[in-house]
């Protein structure tokens, strides 16, 4: 029996699609983010840019969520960074660094700007 059913997804876009095409553009994003980490992290190659890549994150993330049985141990939305030059000399930073993330619009980076007065407030009271 072959089921479709309709998604929302970039490349998927509000049309009926089969199941098997789900799990066909999981893998497809799994492998292209999984390249494009290894061109970044160990190649010191950025191939995309940071939206292009968060993009087809931000898809990966929305398929697997919505069909958890095509879930893998190893997709990149289950790794945190990538592969760590060995380059790169150890910091131990006295304060924890915080992270501007995915950050696209006003909201988002006035968020970001009170998190790190509130962290500043925190620190000087020390």
């Amino acid at each position: 029996m072959v089921r479709t059913i309709v998604i929302n997804t970039p490349k998927l876009r509000k049309r009926r699609v089969k199941m098997s095409e789900i799990k066909d553009r999981i893998q497809q994003l799994r492998d292209l983010l999984n390249k494009y980490n290894y061109q970044y992290f160990v190649l010191d190659e950025a191939s995309i840019p940071d939206y292009e890549y968060d993009m087809l994150l931000k898809e990966l993330k929305e398929l697997e969520q919505a069909y958890p049985q095509y879930y893998d141990i190893n997709s990149p939305t289950n790794r945190v960074g990538g592969y760590v030059s060995s380059g790169f000399e150890k910091v131990v930073h006295q304060v924890g660094m915080l992270s501007l993330g995915n950050s696209y619009n006003q909201e988002e980076i006035l968020a970001f700007h009170n998190r790190i007065k509130m962290k500043l407030a925190v620190l000087s009271m020390w």
